[in-house]
């Protein structure tokens, strides 16, 4: 898995030169603990917080320490849905991969020793 993402990256590299843009790796909020950061004040996530804390140690992490972005989109009939979810359901692991990559949890270096 590892070798595939650096071919990506490697492949990826002189198009973002071209395009003069440059490739930023972290998903994760990389120095405050995760009791220091507040939730959002909105009672669904209390509930989330909750419901999750229990089925998982770093629950609480994906919840308060990383960013996403949501996308919306419309579509004509079932036929459209279906085919623009299947392709959402096939990139989102490949996005997963490519953005949980933070070198750095809770201020110090990460390795799979922490977690």
């Amino acid at each position: 898995m590892e070798q595939t993402y650096k071919n990506f990256v490697y492949d990826l590299l002189p198009w973002l030169h071209d395009q003069q843009q440059l490739l930023i790796a972290l998903g994760y909020q990389p120095y405050s603990k995760i009791e220091d950061i507040p939730f959002i004040p909105k009672q669904r996530y209390v509930f989330m917080s909750d419901y999750l804390i229990q089925k998982n140690k770093y629950a609480l992490n994906m919840m308060k320490g990383t960013a996403s972005t949501q996308l919306t989109l419309d579509y004509l009939n079932e036929e459209d849905y279906t085919n623009k979810f299947q392709v959402a359901c096939y990139l989102s692991p490949l996005l997963a991969i490519l953005t949980d990559n933070s070198p750095i949890f809770e201020g110090q270096r990460y390795s799979q020793t922490n977690g």
